[in-house]
C-alpha cells in the first residue's frame, strides 16, 4: 500500500483509540481488528454520528485501494457502503452492492457477509412495500445472523423480525423478538435507548399505550 495509506490508517487508529476500536470491532464483527480496519470503523463511527458524506467518501477510498483483495474485510466495507446508499435513498445502488456482498459471501463461504446482504434485502423490500418478501428476508437474515453470532448483526436481525411479524399482526412473535433485541444491548445506553424506542412503537401499535409511554 502507498505510504499515504499507512498514514491514513495510523491517523484513524489515533482518532478512535485502541479501546474504542476493540469495542467497535467486537460489536460490528465479533472479532478483533487488523490492517486497514481502523478506516472502516472510523467510517462507521462517522456515519453513526451524522457525518454521512464523509463516511461515504472514506468507504469509497477504501474500496478503491483494496479492490484487488476481495476478502472478508473488503466485504465488510462493501456492506457498509451499501448501507450508506440505502439510508441515503439510493436504492438501486444499494441493491446492486448488496448483491455483490451476497455473491462474495457465497464465494468465501462467509455466513457473516450473507447475513449482511440478507439484512439489506429486508430494508429494500420494506421500501417497496413487499411485505411477504420482507418477512422471508428477515427470517433468512435471522438464521444467518444467529449462525454468525455477531452482536450487531443479531440485533439488526431481531429488529427486522420484530418489524416484519408486526406487519402481519403476529404481535406475540414481534414482542418476543423485540425483547431479544433489547437483551443484546443491555449495558449499552445508546443501544438500550434505540431498542426501547422500537419496543415502545410496537406496544403502541398493539394498543398498550401505558406500556408504550413507559418504554419511550
Amino acid at each position: 500500500t502507498p505510504p499515504a495509506w499507512d498514514e491514513a490508517i495510523a491517523a484513524a487508529t489515533r482518532a478512535l483509540g485502541t479501546p474504542e476500536l476493540d469495542r467497535m470491532a467486537n460489536r460490528e464483527w465479533g472479532a478483533g481488528w487488523t490492517d486497514f480496519d481502523p478506516l472502516t470503523l472510523l467510517a462507521i463511527a462517522m456515519f453513526d454520528n451524522g457525518a454521512r458524506d464523509l463516511s461515504r467518501v472514506l468507504l469509497d477510498a477504501v474500496l478503491r485501494v483494496r479492490a484487488h483483495e476481495r476478502d472478508l474485510p473488503y466485504g465488510r466495507v462493501l456492506a457498509q457502503r451499501a448501507r450508506v446508499a440505502y439510508l441515503g435513498g439510493d436504492q438501486e445502488v444499494a441493491e446492486d452492492i448488496y448483491r455483490q456482498v451476497d455473491a462474495l459471501g457465497r464465494r468465501l463461504g462467509s455466513v457473516e457477509l450473507r447475513a449482511r446482504a440478507a439484512n439489506g434485502a429486508v430494508g429494500l423490500a420494506q421500501v417497496r412495500g413487499n411485505h411477504p418478501e420482507l418477512l422471508a428476508n428477515a427470517q433468512r437474515g435471522l438464521q444467518l445472523a444467529e449462525a454468525a453470532a455477531i452482536p450487531r448483526l443479531r440485533w439488526n436481525a431481531r429488529y427486522s423480525m420484530m418489524m416484519s411479524t408486526a406487519l402481519f399482526h403476529r404481535y406475540d412473535e414481534a414482542l418476543k423478538h423485540g425483547w431479544e433485541m433489547f437483551s443484546l444491548v443491555t449495558g449499552d445506553p445508546r443501544g438500550e435507548a434505540l431498542a426501547l424506542h422500537s419496543l415502545g412503537q410496537l406496544l403502541y401499535e398493539m394498543g398498550d399505550h401505558d406500556a408504550a409511554r413507559a418504554a419511550f
